[in-house]
């Protein structure tokens, strides 16, 4: 597989991992939500299991919006670019792992693929930021190869 042909899979990958997670976080919002309207008003200053899911969709509107924000973010990158350096978009093969720079997802996997995709606060991002294929960098005591940059 070329560089350009496993970019496009892993920004594949991470693009369905944020569609999934939307659907996810949506279906729970929405479930707490229901289940707040069908059991109706408080039946006493003491009921408070109403509230409750309130507060729990009210939570989960919070990390649904994140989602969203993470999905549209992922959507500014071209993966048909390939990239000389480290930065936002980029996938980094390491002698650690493969990191993609685009939002906090974390890992994915796949049969054939692990990677990590990360967003651009993480401290090592800061460590690699800018570096090309070949060179090394410190990040908390532990040498980084840099195997490979696209």
């Amino acid at each position: 597989m070329t560089p350009k042909e496993k970019k496009r899979h892993i920004f594949e990958m991470s693009l369905a991992h944020a569609q999934a997670s939307i659907q996810r976080i949506k279906g729970v919002m929405d479930d707490a939500q229901g289940t707040a309207n069908e059991y109706g008003a408080p039946k006493d200053r003491y009921d408070s299991f109403r509230n409750q899911q309130i507060s729990r969709g009210e939570m989960f509107a919070k990390k649904y919006n994140q989602s969203l924000s993470d999905y549209y973010h992922l959507k500014k990158v071209n993966p048909d670019d390939i990239h000389e350096k480290i930065e936002f978009g980029s996938v980094v093969e390491t002698n650690l792992q493969t990191l993609f720079i685009c939002c906090g997802f974390g890992k994915i996997e796949s049969p054939n693929l692990t990677f990590y995709a990360i967003s651009k606060q993480v401290p090592v991002f800061a460590a690699l930021e800018g570096k090309k294929k070949g060179d090394t960098a410190i990040f908390r005591g532990q040498t980084i190869k840099i195997l490979d940059v696209y």
